[in-house]
């Protein structure tokens, strides 16, 4: 898979920001919800009942719930053939994630 080159991104939502900036997939169960990101294979889980904001990760708590969406999510993945890069992409900067979710949030508040 090529990597595209970073493009501008709506400041509309931090999570948003997030999402489109790193690579990755999401499986929903009921009321949870599981974000995996390829770069940093980051695990995120929220539970969207009492955080529809998703601001409150989960996945430490529930480790074996976070095991069981994300085992799902790699079946379903592997089931209908999604492409997943296999190696890192060379121009991704963390740093730079990390400073424009927080300058959003310094927005926000």
């Amino acid at each position: 898979i090529r990597w595209p080159k970073r493009r501008c991104v709506s400041p509309t939502t931090i999570r948003g920001a997030r999402f489109v900036h790193q690579p990755g997939s999401v499986i929903r169960l009921g009321n949870w919800k599981l974000h995996e990101y390829f770069e940093d294979s980051g695990i995120e889980l929220y539970d969207l009942e009492s955080d529809i904001g998703e601001k409150q990760n989960l996945s430490g708590k529930h480790p074996d719930l976070a095991r069981d969406l994300h085992s799902r999510l790699v079946a379903w993945r592997r089931e209908i053939g999604v492409p997943v890069p296999s190696i890192p992409n060379p121009d991704y900067d963390h740093g730079y994630d990390e400073d424009q979710r927080a300058k959003r949030s310094a927005r926000f508040r």
